[in-house]
């Protein structure tokens, strides 16, 4: 080819190459910077695209902030151009200027239709800002700590000011609200602290919790007649508020609502009005007067505390509860009038109220609690009502001009310094219930000048009447078994003196100046509670017939006493009578007394003998503790209970039998019995370290009668070499025979199910142990065992290895356990279980026949439901086993709560909706989606319960925390709101239904129900525990009570017996037992099962560890379960007999 020729055409073919790819190349970047998401700057100002530009018509952008933060004026445009395309500015991003510290000035245009969340946040120097009427919403925290705000002009097509909008603009003053809103947010106008005045629009219906918090120069609010909600702590601190209105279309009045607004002169509660919560006025110093109309059912906790300038209140006649110090520290308050609906007056309801002076409590009150009245130093006269069996507490302590007091027919008892410090207390009329007068009730009533006590009368605390300098004259009752210390000293009563000893109307108060062997007259009726307390100079006491009682620490620290003669008619010796009378030989107790209280003959270290009474039944806690010369006693047959550390480090025990009429051995009873060789037990329990480091015993031997064996109870008994365990105990607990480097065999009985970690730890001698089939053992029960251990099947005596009867490793626990009866049998977990093991479900027959399913991989329980079992499995599958065919299915995936299975027919919630499907898992129904999350995903079927073809539970509002209970039938068709706006306690949220009627529990611990017709009624005060066989248990000062059909309450346990903190978990069908449990929560808390006798009051510890979970009572078996180490260890499911 010619060159010449070719040059030409080369040229046109690169051109044409040339255009076609470069005009490509160009289409295609234009195209790009019209994308969404795209950003550019453009003046200084970043944008993002988010509606892409074309030729004909502009696009739409996101303002994302400026190039440099340091910016003092912005001018935001109407629209902006990028690459010849036109976009509007439409929206401003989520913090596109926050914390852009020097911007005084900004320019929004027209266009924009949206801001963002915390657009202004922090803009420290930002003055004044004007949001044009385009604006339709706005994001939470708008403006955010602009603290040199002080001019706002809003849309006027905003319908919303959303959360903490205006959070902390310390300078702003005043602003105009748009006409057309409806709601303001939740702390909107947080800590406005120069904001003086603001309208509320007439279309506004709803204000967030504290949305004018600490706006302290805050003096006049005009709430809109449609306002419907306020939120908690809505004007709380908002000292200079002077006036305020309450629309009648509030139904209530939240908790802290008007805290600490101590300029509020005035306020009036319309009627319609049903609660006001807790510190609702609480400081409203200024407060001169209230009216609470009669649709108020419901005060919360010092509502109305520390309003000192309240002279005058009249109160709803609907009201059944007057809540803890609702008006404490009210200090002009002249008058009250108390309602004839009133049930309760609560603790601290009245203190410091100085300047109340009469007060008629009506006869429907059953209930006043302490400090009610404390401190009302100008109180002249109060009439008590006729339906009180006792008067708490300091409940008039410290009512200075208090004159007279006529105690009501019912009344049983006085408490702890109901009368302290009452010195114008000139007259006291008694009646003849009165069982009781507490520690230090009337002391210092110094007008007192005489008393009649009634011959009800039984028991005077300590000091109950010292410092009572014009008493002279007492009737003393003729049935006084308890006289506590110094009941009369100080006093001008002159008791008969006779050979030192001190003695009024037949009662010896006093002896500590009596020397040698005294005889006490026979005129004694009673010895007084330490009566001859540290007389070192009394060697022998020789007590009449007449006596019948002597109280607490009477002889303690007599240190030369040798002999004591007791009477046959004593019935009742007190706690430490002879505590630490070192030279006490013997002492031959009467048959009459039937308990040895706590630390009675405690250190008693040369008594070497004592005859226990034939009808002793009980020895309480260390009662005998360090009587080092004390030989063998026989233990009468009657003995039920033998406290903890009663006869620890009694070093002169040799050998013990314990008969099988004893329930319980209690902790550590027979700890430090150095020379103890023999024990021959019967106890049902046997408790926590009850033989602990009895270094010379040797031999043991548990009848069958012993069902429980504690923590460590034969721990570092070093000679131990021969067991017999009993064929009932279903448990061996952590290091029960730990230490025991003697033992070199044992035989585990058949019935035994499980032996826990370091049961027998550092038994170096163990060579062989006879272990049954089933019998689950921790991998760590023979830690420390310096031999390879073999174990004998009782059933073919073949040895198999210890890893055959391990089912878990170290890892975290992750569900509760359940036991289930179902007829005859009784489904249940049994072994252990972490995160990659399960534990075994066992099927126990009526012909004690044990069916094992092992990894059962449940969380959250089972149901047994006609042939199958229904529950979920640790992925939130809902699954079902055939008990027929052992075949195991997944129905369903992602469900948070298994509900219930009810005529064929599974009901479960998942994502917020409640679900119904057939048995099979087959065609799921959504019924209904729930107003808001139920609380029991988080407090896991607490706040949610099936009664009669409905489901009841609980929702949350979040913007006032305030709670609603909720029902919906089965089919979905039926779904009602029952109560709203409820202060329920935050522990869980739960609610309980016994015979169609609901309860639940308030944040002041009132006890509340709804009624099978919708109305609502108040129970009172106390902890519910929870439903059980149809009946509600709760606790409270009193005790451990239960609300039967017809909501009738009856006490079942006295408190005293309960220990602190502890829930109540199941209780026997017959009701004589209760199983209580305290969780723990980590290792310096641990958890404690216990159960409780309702004959006789008694209290045994089953069990302990890191954490212990609802136990349930089955049959004649308590099911538990508890972790062995909180932080690494496995769940234990147990069952153990406790009877």
């Amino acid at each position: 080819m010619n060159k010449s020729k070719s040059l030409p055409l080369m040229l046109l073919l690169f051109t044409i190459f040339s255009q076609c790819f470069f005009s490509d190349s160009v289409a295609k970047a234009g195209a790009g910077v019209n994308q969404t998401k795209y950003t550019f700057y453009s003046d200084n100002i970043k944008y993002e695209i988010i509606k892409p530009a074309s030729a004909k018509k502009a696009g739409q952008v996101t303002v994302l902030g400026a190039k440099d933060k340091n910016i003092k004026t912005i001018t935001i445009p109407k629209t902006v151009k990028n690459s010849s395309y036109t976009y509007t500015v439409q929206k401003i991003a989520d913090s596109a200027f926050n914390g852009y510290s020097q911007l005084t000035k900004i320019s929004i245009p027209s266009t924009v239709t949206v801001l963002g969340n915390s657009v202004f946040s922090n803009c420290d120097k930002l003055k004044s800002i004007t949001l044009p009427n385009s604006v339709t919403s706005i994001g939470s925290g708008l403006f955010w700590s602009c603290d040199s705000l002080n001019d706002v002009k809003l849309s006027e097509n905003l319908k919303q000011i959303p959360d903490r909008t205006f959070y902390d603009c310390s300078s702003l003053k005043e602003i105009n609200l748009p006409a057309k809103l409806k709601s303001i947010g939740y702390e909107a106008f947080y800590n406005c602290s120069n904001l003086t005045q603001i309208t509320i629009p007439d279309t506004v219906t709803s204000l967030g919790g504290s949305v004018f918090f600490a706006c302290k120069e805050l003096k006049k609010v005009h709430l809109p007649n449609a306002l419907a909600e306020i939120g908690d702590s809505a004007f709380y601190g908002c000292s200079s508020l002077e006036d305020v209105n309450i629309p009648a279309k509030l139904s209530h009045i939240p908790a802290t609502a008007f805290y600490e607004c101590k300029s509020l002169k005035s306020v009036t509660i319309p009627n319609g009005i049903t609660y006001i919560g807790r510190f609702a006025f609480y400081g409203c110093e200024s407060l001169a007067s209230l009216s609470i109309p009669s649709s108020v059912t419901y005060i919360g906790a010092c509502a109305f505390k520390s309003c000192t300038a309240l002279s005058c209140v009249d109160l709803s006649d609907k009201l059944a509860v007057l809540p803890e110090y609702i008006f404490a520290d009210c200090s002009s308050l002249k008058e009250v009038h108390l309602p004839d609906s009133l049930q309760y007056i609560s603790n601290g309801a009245f203190s410091n109220c100085r300047k109340l002076t009469e007060l008629i409590i009506p006869d429907t009150v059953v209930s006043i609690g302490i400090n009610a009245f404390e401190e009302c130093c100008s109180l002249e006269s109060i009439t008590l009502s006729g339906s009180l069996k006792k008067i708490s507490g300091s409940t008039f302590a410290n009512c200075s001009s208090l004159k007279t007091i006529i105690l009501p027919d019912k009344l049983t008892q006085i408490e702890d310094r109901a009368f302290e410090n009452c010195s114008s207390l000139s007259e006291v009329t008694f009646n003849n219930r009165l069982a009781g007068i507490g520690q230090s009730a009337f002391l210092n009533c110094t007008s007192l000048s005489s008393i009649e006590l009634p011959d009800s009368l039984i028991s005077l605390g300590s000091q109950a009447f010292r410092g009572c300098k014009n008493l002279s004259r007492v009737k003393m009752p003729q049935n006084i078994t308890c006289i506590a210390a110094d009941v009369f000293a100080d006093t001008a009563i002159t008791p008969v003196s006779d050979n030192g000893l001190l003695i009024l109307d037949g009662y010896l108060l006093n002896g500590t100046k009596a020397s040698g062997n005294i005889t006490i007259p026979d005129s004694v009726r009673c010895i007084a509670a330490e009566a001859f307390k540290d007389n070192e100079q009394l060697t022998g006491v020789f007590i009449p017939a007449a006596v019948t009682s002597i109280g607490s620490y009477a002889f303690s620290g007599c240190s030369r006493l040798e002999s004591v003669k007791l009477p046959d008619s004593l019935t009742t010796i007190s706690a430490g009578v002879f505590y630490d009378c070192v030279k006490l030989a013997s002492v031959n107790l009467p048959d009459t007394i039937t308990e040895i209280p706590a630390y009675s003959f405690y250190n008693c270290s040369s008594l070497q003998k004592i005859t226990l009474p034939d009808n002793l039944t009980l020895i309480g806690d260390y009662a005998f503790c360090k009587c080092s010369s004390l030989k063998n006693p026989a233990f009468p047959s009657k003995l039920s209970s033998i406290g903890s550390h009663a006869f620890s480090e009694c070093n002169g025990l040799t050998e013990l039998n314990i008969p099988g009429t004893v329930k319980r051995v209690g902790e550590a009873a027979f700890s430090s019995c150095t020379s103890l060789s023999t024990v021959k037990a019967g106890a049902e329990v046997i408790s926590k370290n009850a033989f602990k480091d009895c270094t010379s015993l040797k031999k043991v031997v548990l009848s069958d009668n012993v069902l429980n064996l504690g923590v460590a109870a034969f721990r570092d008994c070093k000679q131990l070499s021969r067991v017999t365990l009993s064929e009932n105990l279903t448990v061996i607990e952590y290091y029960t025979f730990a230490g025991c480097n003697n033992l070199s065999s044992i035989y585990i009985p058949d019935g035994l199910e499980s032996i826990l970690g370091g049961a027998f730890y550092d038994c170096r001698e163990l060579k062989k142990i006879h272990l049954p089939k089933n019998t689950f053992v921790a991998d760590d029960a023979f830690e420390g065992c310096d031999i390879e251990i073999a174990f004998v099947n009782v059933d073919n005596d073949t040895k198999v290895n210890i890893a055959d009867h391990t089912v878990y490793n170290d890892k975290s626990p992750n569900y509760p356990v359940y036991a289930v009866q179902e007829g005859n049998d009784v489904y249940y977990l049994s072994g252990a279980v972490s995160y990659d093991s399960s534990a075994e479900l066992i099927i126990q027959k009526k012909s004690a026949e044990k069916l094992i399913i092992d990894n059962f991989n449940i969380v959250s329980g089972f149901i047994v439901y006609k042939d199958f079992i229904y529950y979920l499995d640790t992925n939130s599958n809902l699954c079902r086993y055939s008990l027929n065919t052992g075949k195991q299915t997944h129905l369903q995936k992602k469900v948070d709560i298994l509900v219930a299975v009810y005529q064929d027919y599974i009901y479960y919630i998942s994502d917020k909706s409640l679900y119904r499907v057939n048995v099979k898992g087959e065609n799921p129904v959504k019924l209904a989606a729930l107003s808001t999350e139920p609380l029991s995903l988080y407090y896991r079927n607490k706040a949610i319960k099936l009664y009669d073809n409905s489901i009841y539970y609980v929702t949350c509002n979040k913007q006032n925390w305030l709670y609603s209970i909720e029902r919906i039938n089965l089919d979905g068709n039926c779904h009602e709101v029952l109560a709203k706006n409820l202060d329920l306690k935050d522990l869980g949220y739960d609610i309980y239904l016994v015979d169609g009627m609901i309860y639940y529990q308030t944040n002041d611990d009132q006890i509340h129900c709804i009624n099978k017709d919708g109305s609502h009624a108040s129970c009172g005060f106390g902890n519910i525990q929870g439903v059980i066989h149809d009946e509600l248990y709760y606790t409270n000062a009193q005790g451990l009570w239960k609300i039967s059909a017809g909501n009738i309450s009856k006490l079942l346990v006295p408190e005293n017996v309960i220990p602190e903190y502890c829930k109540v978990s199941d209780v026997s069908e017959d009701g004589t037992v209760i199983a209580l449990y305290y969780p723990g929560d980590d290792d310096s808390e641990r958890g404690y099962l216990y159960i409780v006798n309702t004959m006789d009051y008694s209290i045994t510890t089953i069990a302990e560890g890191d954490t212990i979970w609802p136990p349930r009572l089955i049959g004649d078996y308590l099911y538990y379960h508890k972790d062995y180490d909180y932080e690494n260890g496995p769940v234990y499911y147990l069952r153990t007999r406790f009877r």
